[in-house]
């Protein structure tokens, strides 16, 4: 996702607060400042796994209540060092984005959720009452965060491997039409016909179109399958 995406996205997101509109897409999270790093790595890996690869959105300096709150966006990097610390191995990579609202700043956090699954490590482990359990795969659930199931981690692992197919059989047919377009484009300029390189652009991007949807109609039937 582009910058001025994200910053959209944000922007609804903010304009739904003021209105005090619920805030019901399940891959935002809103914080009115930054939080405890052990906490935040909890509750990114929970998003981020319960995602099934699609990317998520943290707003730091905005509450559905108190609205905007605004945050420092030179305490973000001190702050996901600490929080990776807090993963076993691999921590979602994020793209951040440092946006001005009513004079304040809101930090826009976007996680890659297509590494999952994505782990934790038990903070009381080896600690006097910390129990048995080292390592933890969280989930979330609504907003509340909690350890994954058996039927989460296959939802989670069986899914990704397919999305991942469409989209690399999406590529393939884009990288072939593209090769197609720039063959007519160089046989139209040799003919020096400039219609027959409309006529083939405008083939291209019918197939192009086409070529989406059927894409969008098989991970709609994927996630049809996964309900």
């Amino acid at each position: 996702m582009k910058p001025h995406q994200i910053e959209s996205w944000v922007l609804n997101i903010v304009d739904r607060v003021k209105r005090n509109e619920p805030i019901e897409d399940f891959r935002v999270e809103l914080k009115s400042e930054w939080i405890d790093s052990e906490k935040a790595a909890r509750r990114i890996a929970g998003h981020a796994n319960a995602a099934r690869g699609t990317s998520v959105l943290w707003l730091i300096g905005v509450d559905e209540k108190k609205g905007i709150t605004g945050a420092k966006y030179e305490d973000l990097a001190n702050w996901y060092t600490q929080v990776q610390t807090s993963f076993d191995g691999l921590a979602p990579r994020f793209t951040d984005l440092n946006i001005p609202v009513d004079g304040k700043t809101v930090v826009a956090l976007l996680f890659e959720t297509n590494r999952a699954p994505f782990v934790v490590k038990n903070p009381m482990f080896g600690k006097a009452g910390g129990g048995p359990v080292q390592l933890e795969v969280p989930w979330r659930e609504g907003t509340s965060i909690r350890s994954a199931t058996r039927a989460d981690l296959l939802r989670l692992l069986s899914p990704l491997e397919t999305l991942s197919e469409i989209e690399h059989n999406f590529k393939k047919e884009v990288l072939a039409l593209e090769s197609e377009l720039k063959s007519k484009e160089q046989e139209a300029e040799m003919r020096n016909d400039a219609t027959a390189f409309l006529k083939a652009k405008r083939e291209y991007d019918r197939k192009l179109e086409l070529a989406k949807q059927l894409r969008d109609l098989e991970i709609a039937r994927l996630e049809e399958n996964l309900e």
